[in-house]
């Protein structure tokens, strides 16, 4: 039982690089790039940018991960008031779950989830039958978020922006629904940008 375990811990390490190898659909919620705003990362004196947006920069070097395995009856994943919520009927079966935080460049989680049973065994949970619910604390954030009902919560997958998920703001988190893994990013408007598209 305790080498089945190993494994299984040995493939989600795997698997949290290979998560980003999945295909993604284009979603009709992500900005069309115009003039000088790129879907793409890009990095400057002020800070990091997508797609007209400034990530949050964490104010020191973290990296935390939560793993657990949550099954269809739902279930629960803290890292401090960052939250990953998986409702009953999410998933078929015992499903892990890894859940990291990082803070350093900028603040973003990134999920990955791995089917422990059935056919599926072993293979990389990416879409689930129920919304998840990712809450994202940016307490920890160096810049000031001056008006948190337009911060946004990016759905990002190697350094391109695939969506501005909808997201609710309260106090300093922020909360969206997810139907796919991969990495989440909490935003302002990029006061520089000037066309519109956030």
């Amino acid at each position: 039982m305790q080498r089945r375990w190993l494994k299984v811990l040995t493939m989600v390490a795997l698997a949290t690089g290979a998560a980003a190898a999945c295909d993604r659909p284009t979603s009709p919620l992500a900005p069309r790039a115009s003039g000088p705003v790129s879907p793409r990362l890009s990095v400057t004196s002020g800070g990091y940018f997508i797609g007209g947006w400034k990530l949050l920069e964490g104010s020191h070097d973290a990296l935390q991960t939560r793993i657990g395995v949550i099954d269809q009856r739902g279930g629960k994943l803290n890292i401090g008031a960052s939250a990953l919520i998986v409702p009953a009927g999410a998933v078929s079966g015992p499903t892990m779950f890894v859940f990291t935080l990082q803070t350093d460049p900028y603040i973003s989680t990134k999920l990955v989830a791995m089917a422990l049973s059935g056919p599926g065994m072993g293979r990389l949970v990416t879409v689930f039958a129920q919304p998840l619910t990712l809450t994202i604390s940016y307490a920890g954030a160096k810049q000031q978020v001056p008006d948190p009902a337009k911060a946004r919560v990016l759905w990002v997958e190697n350094g391109v922006l695939l969506a501005v998920q909808p997201t609710s703001a309260q106090g300093n988190k922020l909360t969206t629904t997810v139907t796919h893994f991969t990495e989440y990013v909490p935003s302002i408007p990029d006061p520089n940008d000037d066309t519109g598209l956030n």
